[in-house]
């Protein structure tokens, strides 16, 4: 009777280590948290020389979820084509505060993508940069240099 005690209780402490994570899901679920994310939009450049005057750029921002493999975009801007000369400095920057609600932290991830267009009568230059938003954190911010 022990034996079979013995191996009842061997086969029941496996198979909850085995399904710790589905039982706990089912127990307890996780609650969903808000992401919020604060963009800035400007240069720390000076662009006022007469060899930036037909100089444009353009900025496209995308806020990607990824859950597994899933790919979902959240939020996307595009700054359209402006002189270099118009992008503001840090001090006026564009500002765009985001807030993404009903973010799972332990399954799901943020990843801000950020691409930069410069165009320079016909000759172009694209820079891509991203950033990811850290688990736990609800607040992220991020400069987007021009």
């Amino acid at each position: 009777m022990k034996r079979y005690f013995l191996i009842f209780a061997t086969l029941t402490v496996f198979a909850t280590a085995l399904f710790f994570n589905n039982i706990k899901a089912v127990i307890s679920p996780e609650t969903p948290v808000s992401k919020e994310i604060n963009l800035a939009v400007a240069t720390d450049n000076n662009y006022t020389s007469a060899v930036y005057k037909d100089a444009l750029a353009k900025v496209q921002i995308a806020i990607i979820k990824v859950s597994g493999n899933k790919q979902t975009i959240v939020w996307d801007k595009t700054y359209d084509n402006l002189p270099l000369q118009k992008y503001p400095e840090l001090t006026n920057a564009f500002i765009q505060n985001i807030k993404v609600p009903n973010i799972l932290d332990s399954k799901e991830k943020l990843y801000i993508s950020y691409k930069v267009t410069y165009n320079s009568k016909g000759s172009v230059l694209q820079v891509a940069n991203g950033s990811a938003v850290s688990t736990g954190d609800s607040e992220e911010k991020l400069f987007i240099n021009i």
